[in-house]
């Protein structure tokens, strides 16, 4: 069950589930820790093979929530929360 909230990341108690991003880390960011960082070309083939729930852009870059990073949450039991960010324009929003 997905609850849809207003204000792009995906929260669950206890965790939170990574965007991918294909803009470069800033200061102490860490891949793997703050974003999944990717190239630009590398986001782009994910959008056209559909690995996201949901993606958009903002500022030039791409942000993105991935299909199997919600699985990952999902597969440990827990429910994900989607919070969109309404400053990104979404360009996709797959239906479950």
């Amino acid at each position: 069950m997905f609850l849809i909230h207003v204000n792009c990341s995906f929260h669950c108690i206890e965790c939170v589930v990574l965007t991918d991003t294909s803009r470069p880390a800033k200061g102490e960011e860490v891949n793997g820790k703050d974003y999944h960082f990717v190239t630009k070309a590398e986001f782009e083939a994910d959008i056209v093979s559909n690995k996201f729930v949901e993606h958009g852009e903002l500022d030039k870059n791409l942000y993105g929530t991935s299909l199997d990073a919600v699985r990952q949450v999902i597969n440990t039991g827990k429910i994900c929360i989607l919070v969109l960010h309404p400053e990104v324009c979404l360009v996709g929003l797959m239906k479950f």
